[in-house]
């Protein structure tokens, strides 16, 4: 093989190690898109029972207290 077909040879596989890293590097781009949206859904699905739970947790502070202040009331 001349040195000619030899440089041609590397150029041309230059060139398709290139495609290859360009066509992994949007692969793993549109993976970790995938999984940034994915922890997205899972921190505001989070977010929303965490609140719920608050909120059911206040509502049940709120009613004990207001039991409390109407039993103290009524005592003698």
């Amino acid at each position: 093989m001349s040195d000619t077909a030899t440089v041609d040879r590397l150029q041309k596989d230059v060139s398709a190690v290139k495609t290859d890293i360009s066509a992994l590097t949007s692969q793993i781009s549109d993976v970790m898109d995938s999984l940034a949206g994915s922890a997205r859904k899972q921190a505001r699905k989070g977010y929303k029972q965490a609140r719920a739970t608050a909120e059911d947790v206040l509502g049940d502070f709120s009613e004990r207290g207001s039991a409390m202040m109407d039993a103290a009331q009524d005592a003698p």
